[in-house]
């Protein structure tokens, strides 16, 4: 018998082969080899975006857990980085975040963001 937690390892392990399939290298410093990582930019503790393709992005382990610009280190820092590299999927990740969020944040076009 198949548990839940079975299921949801193995859908984590699909939404990650399938993030590392799309994106090849770090986004940020297009590093091939090595480790990659699949990043949730909403945190996957959130059963809406958990296996959303488009909340997640390939990084490097430097650029993913401990660089002093990591998106685990300094999220203000890659949240810019995102709205620069990646407007459209900036936009889609607050869109979400207003759905899942008590507070929303409507104004999106009025937003600058500058560093």
């Amino acid at each position: 018998m198949v548990t839940k937690k079975q299921i949801i390892t193995k859908k984590d392990q699909d939404w990650a082969k399938a993030i590392k399939e799309r994106d090849k290298v770090c986004q940020i410093c297009k590093r091939s080899k090595g480790r990659l990582n699949a990043h949730h930019i909403i945190p996957r503790q959130f059963k809406e975006t958990r296996w959303d393709l488009n909340n997640g992005i390939l990084l490097c382990f430097q650029h993913h857990r401990v660089g002093k610009y990591s998106a685990h280190q300094n999220a203000i820092w890659f949240s810019n980085w995102l709205f620069l590299n990646n407007p459209n999927q900036h936009n889609y990740i607050l869109r979400k975040l207003d759905q899942i969020s008590q507070f929303p944040q409507k104004d999106y076009k009025s937003r600058k963001i500058t560093i």
